[in-house]
């Protein structure tokens, strides 16, 4: 598994259908187990997207009930970053969700006023759609196989997929997208806090996709169809990207990968499309 890299303290899924499995274990124990392969074996035949997320904590135990998704009303997500969150929560992105579930999914509202940095994907079950922000961070998108596959690393979700354009998100960028596949570019987010703090960066940068199948202290997943993750590669390329949805950022090729681990990401996909 890729996001492995990013955290090994645990492993958790959420899927189109609101179904949750976390486990406060190595990934790769977790993806091991007859409970994952019969999660993500239900998942693959009714859900249109699946969003995963490996942990490395920065509050809160690593037991199953701090590790992510969460739920809270109406959203589910994973975080991938550090938020300034009240004391009551146990875990810093526990109130993300919760914010966005109070708020009825209004993000500028639920989180302008919240010093930190994101990226976070979340359920709305009052729209039926899957959303995607990148606040501070960073995050890549790839369509592939008609998928969209997303990573809170690009570099990484480049070496997941081979030599191929990564779409990279500005600061603000935030999609949504529905059962049929579409994405939508939806108005950045603004945040109107200032301050300088350190990110720590297995905090910051991770993995996704959306077709069916969505993963993210990595964030990564797909929407009908696979799963993408990502590596830190500094053999990369910088310009300017568009396709038919419009500008959405840096466009950076990976140009050298990862042997073993591609190798693998494709027997994970094979698997998880066969």
């Amino acid at each position: 598994m890729v996001n492995r890299l990013r955290g090994k303290e645990a492993l958790g899924f959420f899927d189109s259908n609101e179904r949750i499995l976390k486990r406060a274990k190595d990934p790769k124990d977790v993806l091991a187990t007859d409970e994952t392969t019969a999660y993500l074996d239900t998942a693959s035949s009714d859900s249109w997207f699946v969003v995963g997320h490996t942990r490395y904590s920065t509050r809160g135990k690593n037991i199953d009930q701090n590790s992510h998704p969460f739920n809270y009303g109406a959203v589910t997500g994973s975080h991938n970053g550090i938020i300034d969150s009240p004391s009551n929560y146990t875990v810093d992105s526990e109130f993300i969700f919760d914010q966005l579930d109070k708020h009825n999914g209004d993000y500028q509202k639920s989180l302008q006023d919240e010093w930190g940095y994101w990226t976070t994907s979340w359920y709305d079950n009052r729209t039926g759609k899957l959303y995607l922000q990148m606040h501070d961070n960073s995050c890549g998108l790839v369509k592939f196989n008609g998928c969209w596959f997303f990573s809170s690393d690009p570099d990484h979700l480049a070496t997941a997929l081979g030599s191929r354009s990564t779409i990279v998100l500005s600061d603000g960028d935030t999609f949504s997208f529905d059962a049929d596949g579409q994405m939508l570019t939806l108005p950045k987010f603004s945040s109107v806090m200032s301050g300088s703090y350190k990110k720590d960066r297995r905090t910051s940068g991770g993995s996704s996709s959306t077709g069916s199948y969505s993963y993210g202290s990595s964030t990564y997943g797909w929407s009908n169809a696979r799963t993408g993750k990502s590596h830190k590669n500094q053999n990369k390329a910088k310009g300017k990207r568009k396709d038919r949805f419009g500008q959405l950022g840096n466009g950076r090729v990976a140009k050298k990968f990862d042997t073993e681990f591609r190798q693998l990401w494709n027997d994970f996909a094979d698997y998880s499309t066969s």
